[in-house]
């Protein structure tokens, strides 16, 4: 594992949770998130749990059972906060008021000198965490870069209705 600290965007819980490590096919990386938040290598602001909380599903009721450790904002980060949205304030989308919590992922980030973990990408005429962080020199890594990072590694057994356990 990583002595790293890691500032997961809501997109890191997001779209692991609906598509390719979901609970029921992944329970351990969820398990492993939450161990990793207790040891202190992940953090997220507090506004990442609220716009998960926005929908009233499976992840958000999670979340609130397991008490993720999400990050209260304080004055470094507030201040952050600001030299963030000076430099980038095309980074929240104000016609639909989507990425609210881009910036403080980024703020955070600063403040614990943290590395950011999102899904988004770079994309053209638009401002994205990995652009506002190049742009700040923030380290900035995909979600994949981050399990390979940390040494995530999963195996799976196959039992029900088989002759005998495969492991891979």
């Amino acid at each position: 594992m990583s002595d790293k600290i890691y500032c997961l965007d809501a997109g890191v819980f997001i779209n692991p949770w609906n598509y390719y490590y979901t609970q029921q096919i992944c329970p351990s990386f969820w398990e492993l998130l939450l161990q990793l938040a207790s040891e202190g290598c992940l953090i997220s602001p507090h506004e990442i749990y609220q716009e998960i909380q926005k929908q009233d599903d499976g992840l958000s009721k999670w979340l609130k059972s397991n008490k993720f450790p999400f990050e209260a904002i304080d004055e470094n980060i507030q201040d952050n906060m600001h030299l963030v949205m000076e430099k980038f304030p095309l980074l929240i989308d104000s016609k639909s008021f989507r990425s609210m919590g881009d910036p403080w992922v980024i703020a955070t980030a600063m403040s614990r000198e943290a590395t950011v973990v999102t899904t988004e990408r770079s994309a053209p005429k638009k401002i994205k965490i990995p652009d506002a962080c190049h742009g700040l020199g923030i380290p900035c890594i995909t979600e994949f870069q981050f399990v390979h990072e940390i040494g995530i590694r999963f195996e799976a057994v196959l039992s029900k209705g088989r002759d005998q356990d495969f492991l891979f």
